[in-house]
């Protein structure tokens, strides 16, 4: 789902990472990666992915992770870093359905666009998590050459902590 507006996501604690990859946008499509710190995200960095575009941006394959948060690894029982997001599908049984969910990941760097994603994904000794995820394109051109995701879980063990001074700056 595309978002314009932070009203546009349904999840209320992705609202102020949305409010700041659109302030470090400053009026532009996108920020460049540079943009976005670990330190600026504090305590929700843990839930933060950072995916660089291999171009040609043609499919899933042309997205690799290159950050994975430690809250992101320990949901799901393994560290996506370096892998593509084709690989994680092939990893944890990439069904129709579960693929499509990953559909956003490639509308983002296609459109240079911000989306909103909600489902369920396979979670290490879990079962199916319930996920809420904002998909945000990074890069200084046309083009995007990133992607700065920010993933939250309906379980209380996985679940994000959003930073009191990020929600204000909301």
């Amino acid at each position: 789902m595309l978002i314009e507006a932070e009203d546009d996501i349904p999840a209320e604690r992705l609202r102020p990472l949305y409010a700041l990859w659109r302030r470090q946008a400053a009026g532009a499509a996108m920020p460049p990666r540079t943009a976005i710190q670990l330190h600026d995200l504090r305590s929700a960095a843990t839930h933060a992915l950072f995916c660089a575009v291999e171009p040609p941006l043609r499919d899933l394959g042309s997205l690799r992770f290159v950050n994975t948060g430690t809250g992101i690894v320990n949901a799901l029982g393994v560290d996506l870093t370096g892998m593509t997001v084709a690989e994680v599908l092939a990893m944890l049984g990439g069904t129709p359905a579960f693929a499509t969910c990953f559909g956003e990941y490639i509308r983002s760097a296609r459109e240079c666009v911000p989306t909103y994603n909600e489902g369920y994904f396979p979670g290490h000794e879990r079962g199916w998590l319930k996920y809420q995820r904002v998909t945000m394109p990074l890069g200084t051109g046309p083009q995007a050459t990133g992607l700065f995701v920010m993933c939250d879980f309906d379980n209380t063990e996985v679940r994000m902590t959003v930073p009191r001074a990020l929600a204000r700056s909301a």
